[in-house]
C-alpha cells in the first residue's frame, strides 16, 4: 500500500496528453494504491484512487471533510505528472481499475487537464468509474463524459444524516438526469443510511424515480468511519435490507483500516 499518498513522484512513462497547455495545474487532493474499492458495486475491487479536492456539499459526517474544509490544500500538480503517475501505477499494477473521487470529481467535468488525464487511461485499466454526489461545476452535467466510463456509483446527499449546505433539489435533478440518460449496467444509486428516518427518503426517491423496478441497484451505506461503529451498523441495516432488497454497501475499507489515509 501507499502510505505516503500525497507524494507524486515522476515517473519514467511518458504520456502524451490531448491538451493545450500539459502543465496545467490539477487540483488534486490523492493518488494512491493500489489499494480496493470499499464501497458500492466494485467492491473488494483492487484499484487506484484519483481524489480530487474541493467538494461544495459539505456534509456534516463527511468522511474526506480534508478536501474541502481547508485543513488541507490541493497538491496543484500538473496534468502531465499526475497522468505519469497514474500511468506509472497501472503498469506496476496492471489487475487495477481506477476510482475517479473526491470531494467531487464532476467539479472538474469541463478541466481539458483532468479529462485528458481519464481519457489517455481509458481501455488501459480494467475498468475506471466515479463516484459522485451529482454536483457538478457547472449547472449541467455533461453525460457523455459519464457514459465514455465503465461505471457510475451516484451517491445523492438526500438522506437527512449527510445532507449539506446544497438544495436538495439539485441532487434529485442528477437523479433525474443520470437514470434516465445512463443505462442500469452502467448506474447504481448509493446512500448513506443512519436510521429509518434516512431509510424513507431513499424508499420515497426510489418510488419517484422507480429505481429497482427500471433495473437500477440501490445500495444502502452505513454511517460512520470508524471500523466498529461501521460493523454496528452494518448489523443494525440487515432488517432493512430484508424489508427492502437494496443491497449493504458496507464500506470494506473503514472496516479493514478505519481512518487511516492511503490505503
Amino acid at each position: 500500500m501507499d502510505t505516503n499518498p500525497q507524494r507524486l513522484p515522476d515517473q519514467e512513462t511518458d504520456v502524451a496528453l490531448a491538451v493545450v497547455n500539459p502543465n496545467q495545474r490539477l487540483p488534486l487532493n490523492e493518488m494512491f494504491g493500489p489499494t480496493i474499492q470499499g464501497e458500492g458495486p466494485m467492491i473488494g475491487c483492487p484499484c487506484i484512487f484519483v481524489r480530487m479536492h474541493n467538494c461544495p456539499v459539505r456534509c456534516s459526517g463527511c468522511d474526506t471533510h480534508y478536501t474541502w474544509d481547508g485543513s488541507e490544500q490541493a497538491l496543484k500538480t500538473s496534468s502531465k505528472n499526475a497522468a505519469r503517475r497514474l500511468h506509472g501505477l497501472l503498469a506496476k499494477h496492471p489487475g487495477c481499475g481506477v476510482v475517479l473521487s473526491g470531494g467531487e470529481p464532476l467539479l472538474y467535468q469541463s478541466h481539458a487537464g483532468f479529462r485528458a488525464i481519464i481519457e489517455s487511461v481509458l481501455g488501459l485499466p480494467r475498468w475506471v468509474s466515479i463516484e459522485t454526489s451529482g454536483i457538478s461545476g457547472t449547472d449541467e452535467i455533461d453525460v457523455s463524459f459519464l457514459s465514455a466510463l465503465s461505471s457510475v456509483t451516484l451517491s445523492p446527499k438526500i438522506t437527512p444524516c449527510l445532507r449539506g449546505v446544497i438544495d436538495p433539489a439539485k441532487f434529485y435533478d442528477a437523479i433525474r438526469l443520470m437514470t434516465t440518460f445512463l443505462p442500469p449496467t452502467k448506474l447504481c444509486l448509493k446512500f448513506v443510511v443512519r436510521d429509518m428516518e434516512d431509510l424513507k427518503v431513499v424508499i420515497k426517491a426510489d418510488k419517484d424515480y422507480e429505481l429497482a423496478r427500471r433495473g437500477f441497484q440501490v445500495y444502502l451505506m452505513p454511517y460512520g468511519i470508524h471500523s466498529e461503529e461501521v460493523r454496528r451498523a452494518c448489523i443494525a441495516m440487515v432488517p432493512m435490507l430484508s424489508q427492502t432488497g437494496y443491497i449493504l454497501s458496507p464500506r470494506l475499507h473503514a472496516l479493514l483500516w478505519g481512518k487511516q489515509r492511503g490505503v
